[in-house]
């Protein structure tokens, strides 16, 4: 029995152990409810590569992760971020 599933060329094929399923009776059409939750996946880990880009450089920049004990969003950081921007940019004016 396949413990995941993968879809290559419009056909969902089986996997077990890590390994594709060769026969090939045992592959079947995609559904269109499979391929949007395909591309839907594929939309997400993009969005959370983007995301940990934005991480990265805020962490680079040393941007705090938290203000008042508070943890703070990638949002918040953000903004955090802008507020050094504001502030180095006032110091040198």
């Amino acid at each position: 029995m396949a413990d995941s599933h993968s879809i290559i060329n419009d056909q969902v094929v089986p996997y077990s152990g890590g390994r594709m399923n060769t026969d090939t009776s045992s592959w079947r059409e995609v559904t269109d409810l499979e391929l949007e939750q395909q591309e839907r996946i594929n939309e997400l880990e993009s969005d959370a590569e983007d995301l940990e880009c934005v991480i990265m450089f805020l962490d680079s920049n040393d941007v705090p992760t938290h203000e008042d004990s508070e943890e703070l969003s990638t949002v918040g950081r953000i903004e955090a971020y802008a507020k050094m921007q504001q502030d180095a940019q006032a110091e040198h004016q």
